[in-house]
């Protein structure tokens, strides 16, 4: 199974985002040829992600005679979902919960597309079930509005989260959460990142590398995060749509995470090319970071630093190479 396919459009450069689509169309047609076979692939993408699939005329065909769509539950499947574990548990619904629980669920899917409040069910009835009543073995509705229901306890929990820790950790907080996530242009999407990766923020700075370390355990521990081998991204993406915090770091930085996708994907395109080729930058987009460069240095990996780096002039070059060296200082002048 290949989950979060959607990744070769937001992480990956053209050349190798080009061989994985050969790969999976041939692996498609070898498959086809041969009714014995039993090997398949299951790719899970994002449906918003689709338009950027038609693009691609033999992905696009391989997508119209394979594809399969998940649907949404019936209310019937919902009740089942949220009561049964529970009851296998030896536990019970107090009254009015389960309807309670339904009706928020209406009022989420009435404001979104699909089963998008399956996360926030997931999370919300998590919590609920730390808050139980283990001497009645119920579940109880008092609890439900307590944590801030579907709607509020993502929230809740992230915030009281965030502000539980000290200001140095808050900071990267906001900082690694704007790195593993695209911009507008490239639909907001969540990422995967190497832990190595989002040290690499710090610089040569090991106290700030220490720091990231923490930050990421503590958001793995409270469930913001997951960790997968050596790769970290957000829990689910519930995270950066209903903790309000979050959105308010999306639509302050939406510009600039536009710019940062745009020199992040140029520069894995170059590092495809030959080496002996000297990297160029469209000057439309050069002279945006250079416009944003103090705002944005922090969300760009050290490869598109570089590459930025290698496009300017000889004098400013120096002056970016002393600046990379300790950038990694700057966050303690972080803006009230």
């Amino acid at each position: 199974m290949i989950d979060q396919s959607e990744e070769i459009f937001t992480l990956s450069g053209e050349e190798e985002r080009k061989k994985f689509i050969e790969m999976i169309v041939e692996f498609s047609k070898s498959t086809k040829q041969d009714i014995t076979s039993s090997l398949s692939i299951i790719i899970v993408m994002r449906g918003d992600f689709h338009e950027i699939c038609q693009k691609n005329l033999h992905l696009s065909e391989l997508i119209q005679d394979r594809t399969v769509l998940s649907v949404v539950m019936t209310n019937e499947e919902l009740q089942q979902a949220i009561s049964k574990p529970a009851e296998i548990k030896g536990y019970e619904l107090e009254n009015d919960l389960l309807s309670s629980i339904l009706a928020e669920i209406k009022k989420e899917g009435s404001n979104s597309n699909g089963d998008s409040y399956l996360p926030l069910l997931q999370f919300t009835l998590t919590e609920l079930w730390e808050k139980r009543d283990q001497v009645n073995h119920k579940l109880v509705l008092q609890h439900y509005k307590l944590i801030g229901g579907l709607q509020g306890s993502l929230d809740r929990h992230a915030t009281n989260f965030y502000n539980s820790l000290p200001q140095d950790e808050q900071l990267w907080v906001e900082r690694i959460c704007l790195r593993i996530i695209t911009g507008p242009k490239m639909k907001e999407a969540p990422q995967r990142i190497s832990k190595e990766e989002l040290r690499k923020l710090s610089g040569d700075d090991f106290t700030n590398k220490k720091l990231i370390d923490s930050t990421l355990e503590k958001l793995i521990k409270a469930r913001l995060f997951s960790s997968v081998e050596d790769t970290v991204g957000l829990a689910h993406e519930a995270v950066m749509k209903h903790w309000k915090l979050f959105v308010k770091w999306r639509n302050q930085n939406s510009e600039l995470l536009d710019i940062r996708d745009s020199i992040e994907n140029l520069s894995r395109e170059w590092s495809d090319r030959d080496e002996k080729e000297t990297p160029t930058m469209p000057k439309a987009l050069f002279q945006k970071v250079r416009r944003e460069f103090e705002k944005i240095k922090h969300l760009l990996s050290p490869t598109a630093l570089n590459l930025y780096i290698d496009c300017h002039s000889d004098e400013k070059r120096k002056q970016l190479i002393s600046v990379q060296k300790t950038y990694s200082g700057f966050h303690k002048s972080k803006e009230q």
